[in-house]
């Protein structure tokens, strides 16, 4: 009796501790809610706008804006607000409507009065050449890309704690050449212990009439410590998270992506995946290495052993045959031996690919825009609808959607001209 009742505690206490320490271990929450966020995806290209809503229980947010092609940060931004604010981040660019001459630019606005900005581009002069980069709201801050993905953080700090007073002068003025605060820290600690932030994205084409939208995701738990720095010399990122960039890469890890694709010439519908590495510009890559114009590129491959002499990689047998199934009813139509198929790579920190000759989110001229006509011809033969699912070489962290295009569908009978998109989160397994 003794024995069973010792080993039921000691059973109990197992129980207990694996509990706890599975609630205080990094999560991505299904809520939106996080200390960290990762946005995925931002396109000023083609006539896209992007608008991110950061609702924050914390008050000051600290953005850091990252390239699509390696990863690394290109500008950097600690805004300022009071607890609860809101805040709208716009990254726009010059459309034929005559919106946003000064673009590509990011600008900020928000519900509270009190809000200021402070950041900039990464080792360049910022608004009017003061080189530790500051700004209000609504000025328009210079992007140096138009594609790419954004980490928002929710930190301690605002200008109500202690002194409601403060302005955005004072801010600005109190970084010592090294990005170091010059005043006490502990006069910007609010109440909030554990600030959270969610984020809601749409990205918006004024010229074909067209939105969509999706939440960021969410990192808790993350453990990162809130530290009071210049934007442009900050040193929070994902790699301070608890369990470092391993942590954050089991928490993100995918081996099999899988959505929709619909190519549908009767009302002119097309299809373009999003496939961002959100740790590439951490130097964290599971991919093969190769060159691309000189330049060392990690690349994941899905699917193939005849990848033909375009290829970066060269020929190798890659993961799971490919599997196409028709759209909707979940019955298997192709099933494609990698020996007959060709080649994918993906070898840049947000990859775009097109299921059309033209892509949807940018001009095109990039190298992380990827055309898959064979994908195309093969959905076309089966009535241009499919469920595409694509087995990766390696299990890598990564995150991304679909979107698809509707345009100039026919309503009401044929009597009505109308473009709409769609956004569906690729299914990770």
């Amino acid at each position: 009796m003794c024995k069973i009742r010792t080993f039921c505690c000691l059973l109990v206490l197992w129980i207990m501790n694996a509990q706890a320490q599975d609630s205080t271990s990094l999560q991505v929450r299904d809520d939106g809610y996080g200390e960290a966020l990762i946005i995925p995806f931002f396109s000023v290209q083609n006539g896209w706008h992007t608008y991110i809503d950061i609702n924050n229980n914390g008050g000051m947010l600290h953005l850091k804006l990252r390239s699509a092609e390696t990863g690394d940060v290109f500008s950097a931004f600690n805004v300022y607000l009071p607890k609860n604010g809101v805040l709208r981040a716009t990254l726009s660019s010059p459309d034929s409507f005559g919106n946003y001459p000064g673009g590509p630019g990011i600008s900020f606005a928000s519900d509270a009065g009190s809000m200021c900005v402070v950041g900039g581009a990464i080792g360049e002069p910022s608004w009017g050449g003061y080189d530790r980069g500051y700004g209000r709201g609504n000025r328009m801050f210079p992007i140096a890309h138009t594609i790419g993905s954004i980490e928002v953080y929710s930190l301690r700090y605002n200008t109500e704690a202690k002194n409601p007073y403060i302005g955005c002068s004072t801010l600005i003025g109190r970084w010592d050449d090294g990005g170091r605060w010059q005043t006490e820290p502990l006069l910007w600690v609010t109440s909030v212990s554990n600030p959270k932030a969610r984020a809601f994205v749409t990205l918006i084409n004024i010229e074909e009439a067209v939105s969509v939208n999706y939440t960021a995701t969410a990192l808790s738990n993350t453990g990162i410590e809130s530290v009071h720095e210049h934007p442009l010399r900050s040193t929070i990122d994902l790699s301070r998270v608890t369990g470092g960039i391993e942590a954050v890469a089991k928490a993100l890890n995918a081996s099999k992506i899988t959505n929709d694709i619909v190519n549908l010439e009767s009302i002119n519908a097309s299809t373009e995946w999003v496939l961002t590495y959100p740790l590439a510009g951490y130097g964290y890559h599971q991919g093969r290495e190769t060159l691309i114009d000189g330049q060392v590129r990690y690349c994941d491959s899905f699917g193939t052993d005849n990848l033909g002499p375009d290829s970066p990689l060269g020929g190798a047998l890659l993961g799971d045959p490919i599997r196409l199934s028709l759209y909707g009813g979940g019955q298997e139509v192709v099933k494609i031996p990698n020996a007959s198929w060709s080649s994918f790579d993906a070898c840049y920190a947000v990859n775009l690919i097109s299921f059309q000759p033209e892509s949807l989110l940018s001009t095109g001229e990039d190298l992380f825009s990827v055309k898959q006509q064979k994908v195309s011809q093969m959905l076309k033969s089966i009535g241009g609808a499919g469920v595409l699912s694509w087995s990766m070489e390696q299990p890598s962290p990564v995150l991304g959607f679909r979107i698809t295009n509707f345009s100039n569908g026919t309503l009401d009978g044929g009597k009505t001209l109308s473009n709409y998109s769609i956004l569906t989160p690729h299914k990770f397994d």
